[in-house]
């Protein structure tokens, strides 16, 4: 079983299209549920009358506002910097393809092999030209759609989620 094979360049163009995927999920909910919690104590503290309090419970509540977008710009920041550290010209070729066991990932730029195993998948988006697929520690790797047939593209994440149940498919 050799599936789903492809080849192709990732470079900061690539890495800019998944940059709201690149921060997990629970760090966000986390954040959320401190805006929630900082803009209820605000409403507590303006209804007694606490005036100092509702600025603090406020401006934390800004503070987590903005830390998201912070976040996800230095986690691409960093994916861009260790792709540039690596290879000069800033991209990386790789081929993948998928078998029994998991994903196969030739690194064609410095010839580098892996193996990912199915059960270390841990969620995956679909973007215009590619299919972003990220571990449960935080690795991550592209699946280039001009590899593969309409028939392929519209069966790959069914593919995905059959082999790996808990997956979470991100829109």
């Amino acid at each position: 079983m050799d599936q789903y094979r492809t080849s192709g360049v990732m470079n900061e163009d690539t890495l800019r299209q998944f940059k709201k995927y690149l921060l997990p999920p629970r760090s966000k909910w986390l954040a959320l549920l401190f805006i929630a919690l900082f803009c209820g104590t605000a409403a507590l503290n303006f209804v007694g009358g606490n005036t100092v309090l509702v600025v603090i419970s406020i401006a934390a509540a800004l503070v987590f506002v903005v830390e998201i977008p912070l976040l996800k710009r230095k986690l691409l920041q960093n994916n861009i910097a260790r792709l540039r550290e690596s290879y000069p010209d800033g991209s990386c070729r790789y081929e993948s393809f998928f078998t029994v066991d998991g994903i196969h990932i030739h690194n064609l730029s410095n010839g580098g092999e892996t193996l990912l195993r199915y059960e270390h998948f841990a969620r995956a988006a679909e973007a215009e030209g590619v299919f972003f697929i990220i571990s449960k520690t935080q690795q991550f790797f592209l699946v280039f759609k001009d590899c593969l047939t309409p028939e392929q593209q519209k069966s790959f994440l069914p593919f995905l989620k059959e082999k790996c149940p808990k997956l979470k498919i991100m829109r």
